[in-house]
C-alpha cells in the first residue's frame, strides 16, 4: 500500500501545515520554537507595560534608596585612617560591619530611583552619624540636582537611629524628613576630635 499524498494547498495556510507536520515529526524544532514564541511573548508585554508607564506615569511607583553608615570616601578608609581621630560611634565602617556612604557609591543609584519610570517619589532612609564634610555636600548637591532635574518626584528623607552632623545634611536636600521621636537628628557643624570630619 501506497502512502494517500497530502493534497496540495497553497499560501498561507499551507505554509502553516508544513509547519505543523515538521512540528509533529521534530520535537527538538517544537520545543525551540514554543521558547521563542514564549520569549517574544514575554518581551512585548514588558515593552507595552514600559511604554505605558512612560506615557501616562501609571501605576506611580516610590523608589527606596538606603544610606547607611559612615560618610567617607574608600580612599580614606583604605588608607588606614586613625580610629583614634574619631569618636567612638564613628569607627571606620568595616569594623562596624556597615557600608560607607559616598557620592561615588550612591550616584548612579540615585539616578536610577529619580528616573524610575512612574517615579512619584523617592524615599532617602538615612542611618548615619555623620563623616567627610566634603562628601556630605556632593551628595546634598546632588541631590538638589536630581530634584530640579525631576521636579514632579518628590523626596523624602526618612531617618532610623541617627541623622546626625553630614547625614543631616544629606536630609536637608528632601522636602520632607521624617524621624522618629527618640532619633537623633541635627548637629551640623559640631567639634569632632578628626580632621576633615563633622
Amino acid at each position: 500500500a501506497y502512502p494517500v499524498p497530502l493534497p496540495a494547498i497553497n499560501g498561507t495556510a499551507g505554509a502553516v501545515a508544513a509547519v505543523l507536520i515538521a512540528l509533529s515529526s521534530n520535537w527538538v524544532v517544537y520545543e525551540r520554537l514554543s521558547w521563542l514564541v514564549t520569549a517574544l511573548g514575554r518581551w512585548s508585554v514588558g515593552a507595552v507595560r514600559t511604554l505605558f508607564v512612560r506615557t501616562l506615569h501609571f501605576p506611580p511607583t516610590v523608589t527606596l534608596v538606603t544610606m547607611r553608615g559612615l560618610i567617607a570616601t574608600d580612599d580614606e578608609m583604605r588608607t588606614g585612617l586613625s580610629y583614634a581621630m574619631l569618636a567612638p560611634e564613628a569607627a571606620p565602617a568595616e569594623v562596624r560591619g556597615e557600608s560607607l556612604v559616598n557620592l561615588g557609591r550612591f550616584e548612579k543609584a540615585l539616578d536610577r530611583a529619580f528616573s524610575m519610570p512612574g517615579a512619584r517619589a523617592v524615599a532617602l532612609l538615612i542611618d548615619s552619624p555623620g563623616g567627610s564634610p566634603a562628601q556630605s555636600s556632593l551628595l546634598h548637591r546632588k541631590l538638589l540636582a536630581l530634584r530640579r532635574r525631576h521636579p514632579r518626584v518628590k523626596l523624602l528623607a526618612f531617618v532610623e537611629d541617627s541623622a546626625a552632623s553630614g547625614g543631616y545634611y544629606i536630609a536637608c536636600a528632601a522636602d520632607e524628613i521624617v524621624a522618629d521621636a527618640n532619633s537623633i537628628v541635627g548637629s551640623i557643624g559640631v567639634i569632632s576630635r578628626g580632621f576633615g570630619f563633622v
